[in-house]
């Protein structure tokens, strides 16, 4: 049997990262938890440094998880 993870160019380490920064990212634009600190969201998904984590997140998603969740709330606020 074929590993789906493998077989689309992934490491296991590097899924996992994905998928834990995707949480983060879906924990950033969920207005119920804009007052949670960013780095309590990293941490509940894994990430210990914050540094590590923001420089993850804008390799990911082009913004720091900052500029991220500022947009979601200018979004939201329209």
């Amino acid at each position: 049997m074929t590993d789906p993870v493998r077989q689309e160019g992934h490491t296991v380490a590097g899924w996992i990262r994905e998928r834990r920064l995707d949480q983060c990212r879906h924990d950033l634009a969920d207005p119920l938890l804009a007052a949670r600190p960013i780095n309590a969201i990293a941490a509940r998904w894994g990430f210990t440094s914050a540094a590590h984590f923001s420089q993850a997140f804008r390799s990911a998603y082009g913004l720091s998880p900052r500029q991220f969740r500022q947009q979601c709330v200018a979004v939201n606020a329209d």
